[in-house]
């Protein structure tokens, strides 16, 4: 047989097999994570609706799927980039609010934090905080190449600096 031509349903209790299916629109049940409604080779890999608006993309079947995709992308494996960046994402979290990136990290526009921002040793070129800008430390030095001024500086114990020049006071 060369050709089939149907105006109606065209239904089949056994496998469909050919080089080429070509069509406007393919229907499949929604499939699940143990048995995906497509799969490549490996009956327990492929993809599946997990529910309406949902792509999930599944390996080992079973379990959480690797990738799923609705308005947002959610991973549950590692991410690697060939191009080594992440462009024209508005908001990227971790697990449980954790994000651990490991390696250098580039940021090209501004970094802010609901939170506490937490680091072994930074590098900025401006520091703006709320007023008093309060850092607690048991040995705080400050190194400068430059002059440090302020409008009122106090301290609570000794001032200590070599040619130190106070004016004024009350």
């Amino acid at each position: 047989v060369n050709n089939i031509t149907s105006s109606g349903n065209v239904s089949c209790s056994g496998d469909i097999e050919a080089r080429h299916i070509t069509a406007s629109r393919i229907q499949l049940d929604s499939g699940g994570s143990s048995v995906p409604s497509i799969h490549f080779g490996d009956p327990d890999t492929g993809i599946y609706a997990s529910s309406p608006g949902y792509l999930s993309f599944q390996s080992n079947a079973g379990g959480s799927p690797e990738m799923e995709l609705s308005s947002y992308l959610s991973l549950r494996t590692y991410l690697s980039m060939g191009g080594n960046y992440i462009s024209g994402v508005s908001n990227i979290t971790g697990s449980s609010g954790a994000l651990g990136i490991s390696g250098s990290t580039t940021i090209d526009g501004d970094i802010s934090a609901s939170g506490d921002v937490y680091g072994v040793t930074g590098s900025f070129s401006h520091v703006l905080g709320a007023s008093p800008l309060t850092i607690e430390s048991d040995n705080f030095n400050v190194d400068s190449l430059g002059n440090i001024s302020g409008s009122s500086i106090s301290a609570s114990g000794t001032i200590y600096g070599g040619g130190l020049n106070i004016n004024g006071g009350s």
